[in-house]
Formats: structure tokens, sequence, C-alpha cells
């Protein structure tokens, strides 16, 4: 049996006529324009340039100290921009999009005149590109099954921070007592991504450290630093 034509048509049209005639429905621009799709706004002063899509606006470089679904904080000329990530945005394979101290390239937008009321929420900044990583605190991430190939052998890398320069191994002789392994982890990380890694023992107010575990981390290279934050000994 046929089916009727044109009846979801006419539901569209009820739909859209039970709504224009709701006395409680604001026909007003401002409304109509917070149900749109969020874009970049391009200043005034770029327009009368010629300036047409995210390569015409003014850019600056910045480093990422946050980030939020769908967008990132950037520090830039001692001031923290709210900052969007536009669709042609395109990170390396295998890694991380954005991890914080990334250095990036950012285009500045400006909101409209008499439109801040529409415009608070949105992007002050968009982040064009990611600059390359001198270092990188990563960890490797399996993918999901259904997503992962039999014969592939690269792991997708979960960056935490990158361009560090230092990394601090916090442990304690005591409470929790010291773990060797757990050190050892720490250490493969800060030498597959190129950091200085420096071993802290905390709450040597509550004892001494094993003598023959720290000349083992000495052997290696690691600079030792014995403290305790209860008695300010060693900060």
């Amino acid at each position: 049996m046929a089916r009727k034509k044109g009846k979801s048509d006419r539901r569209i049209k009820n739909w859209q006529q039970r709504l224009s005639e709701h006395e409680d429905f604001d026909h007003s621009e401002a409304t109509r324009q917070k149900l749109t799709r969020r874009q970049v706004k391009l200043p005034p002063r770029e327009l009368s340039a010629g300036a047409e899509n995210l390569d015409d606006l003014p850019r600056v470089e910045g480093m990422v100290v946050g980030l939020f679904p769908g967008g990132a904080i950037v520090r830039c000329e001692g001031k923290e921009l709210l900052c969007g990530i536009p669709g042609t945005f395109r990170p390396p394979p295998n890694s991380s999009a954005l991890a914080v101290g990334d250095g990036v390239t950012l285009a500045m937008t400006q909101h409209q005149d008499g439109q801040k009321q529409i415009d608070k929420n949105r992007a002050e900044a968009m982040i064009l590109q990611r600059q390359p990583r001198r270092t990188a605190l990563a960890r490797p991430q399996p993918r999901s099954q259904k997503r992962w190939e039999a014969y592939q052998t690269e792991s997708f890398q979960k960056v935490i921070a990158a361009n560090m320069d230092v990394l601090l191994i916090v442990a304690s002789t005591h409470q929790p007592p010291l773990r060797h392994g757990l050190i050892d982890r720490f250490l493969i990380i800060a030498e597959r991504g190129e950091l200085v890694p420096i071993l802290v023992i905390n709450k040597i107010d509550l004892g001494q450290p094993d003598h023959d575990v720290l000349e083992d981390f000495r052997s290696l290279g690691v600079e030792i630093l014995l403290c305790s934050a209860e008695t300010h000994r060693g900060l």
C-alpha cells in the first residue's frame, strides 16, 4: 500500500504555525541570533581592508594554560584569552591535539559594536596552529578496540604537558614508603620526553631514606634533593 505524499510537509507547516502563534514566542533579532551557529566575526578595520576569513585576521603567539571541551585558555601578552578551535585546525597524528604548555598561533577576533550581550560568551581568538614541541610529558594511551587495526604498531600519545624543562619526581621516605619501581617508571617517561628529572624525597623528618636506593639513582645521573615540608628543612 502506497503512503500518502505530503504528510511530513503538513506536519512541518503545522509546527511552524503553532510556534509562531504562541504568545510567549520572541521574534526579536537577538533571540534568533542566539540560536545561530557561532562564527568568527571580523573587526570593521579588517573588513574595509578586504578580509574574508581567518587568514586575514591579525596573528599573535601565545601559550596554552588551560583546556576545556571545544577550546583553550591561552596566555598572550600578559592576558588570558578564551580561544576557540576552528574546523580547519589539524593536529599532528598519533598525539594529543593540544596540551598545557603548547605554543600556538592565534587569530584575534573582535565583537561587533552593539553585540556585546550576544557575543559575551564568544571566543576572543581562534587557534590556527600548534607550534612544534620541544619536550613532552606523555604516556601511551591505547585506543578503542573497535578502531584498532590488527597491523597497526603506532601507539597514541596522551600528552599531559608540553615544553617542560624539569620534571620533579616527589617521593617520601615513610607514609607511604619509597617505591623504587614507580620512580623508575617516571624516569623512563622523562627520558622519552627529553625532560631533566630531579628526585625530591620528602618527609626526612620521619626517617632517612635507604642509602643503597639513593646510590642506585645517583649512578644514573639523577639529582636527588632531600627535604621536609613539615620542618621546612631542605626547602
